[in-house]
């Protein structure tokens, strides 16, 4: 599990915004020897010349707005910290009109300060520049109408919904729902309401396989709920009538892709699903996910048994 956190808080920094001009579409990338240059502690970005980043602009011809859900399930105690009902922060992004709601913020400040420290960047990167990241987004914009497909998404063990941001606007300014989950204590920096910053529990306790197997169960029973959150009889969000409930899919990165493949084998409602560099975390039978289609995208490296047929 100690490589598992360490892969994932190092994919963390390869999702992290890079550095360039806030109009993304117009300025070329800056040469490497720049980029080492601004990044090295020997040589900081001048205090009065912030170096201004931004998330890569997405493909599609839509806008994009963002929502973020507080849930709580009332029915579940949270796994790590058993004395609380289970808490999970969900960004919801969709296809909405333009020039409706306000800009979005990438992260906090002391979200990213966490994530840096973790990393052994603290001192390297500017904490203020990434949290003010220029992303697409806009919160409270007003949806578009029609009938959208969902697609949930879970992050790997030590990051945040956040490092899903691109991946999600775009998916979102291409006509589909996106909903990036935070699961409770299992990221090393994220927000929740009333000033708490929940802190990863999860990377000092996952050891064993069974230990894996558990979290990917766990992450399984998240994405269940915040379906019902999003599609039952009384949905969580305001725009909740435009998700067709009978096209979801499920994508993670690392443990998050892991909890992909436990959601599929539990949960009928969900058609389809995509493993980002991540194992499964449980077997998985001869009948496979009963005909849903199921991708696995990972390095054979890293994957032992990776070159099994596919399930």
């Amino acid at each position: 599990m100690a490589t598992l956190r360490t892969v994932s808080l190092a994919a963390a920094i390869l999702l992290l915004p890079v550095a360039g001009a806030r109009n993304a579409d117009a300025a070329p990338p800056p040469p490497a020897s720049s980029l080492a240059a601004s990044a090295s502690p020997s040589a900081p970005a001048s205090p009065s010349a912030p170096v201004p980043l931004a998330l890569p602009r997405p493909t599609g011809p839509f806008a994009v707005g963002r929502d973020t859900l507080d849930l709580v399930d009332r029915h579940r105690r949270d796994p790590w910290v058993p004395g609380i009902a289970r808490e999970l922060m969900v960004d919801v992004y969709y296809p909405a009109r333009a020039a409706t709601g306000t800009p979005a913020r990438y992260a906090t400040p002391q979200e990213i300060r966490r994530y840096l420290a973790a990393l052994g960047l603290a001192d390297t990167l500017p904490v203020q520049a990434l949290a003010d990241t220029a992303v697409a987004s806009r919160v409270g914009a007003r949806p578009l109408p029609g009938r959208r497909p969902l697609v949930l998404l879970s992050p790997g063990l030590g990051v945040g919904r956040r490092s899903l941001t691109g991946l999600a606007e775009d998916l979102a300014s291409r006509g589909l729902v996106a909903a990036t989950v935070d699961h409770a204590y299992e990221s090393v920096g994220t927000a929740f309401p009333g000033g708490r910053m929940l802190t990863c529990v999860a990377c000092d306790r996952l050891r064993t396989d069974a230990d894996f197997r558990a979290a990917s169960r766990g992450r399984a029973a998240d994405l269940s709920f915040v379906l019902d959150s999003l599609t039952g009889p009384h949905p969580a969000w305001r725009g909740a009538a435009v998700i067709d409930a009978t096209r979801v899919a499920a994508v993670g990165h690392s443990l998050g892709g892991s909890a992909a493949a436990s959601l599929l084998r539990r949960d009928r409602r969900v058609r389809a699903g995509v493993d980002l560099d991540g194992t499964l975390g449980e077997p998985v039978g001869a009948g496979g996910f009963g005909g849903r289609a199921f991708l696995l995208l990972g390095a054979t490296a890293d994957h032992p048994g990776a070159g099994d047929p596919p399930v």
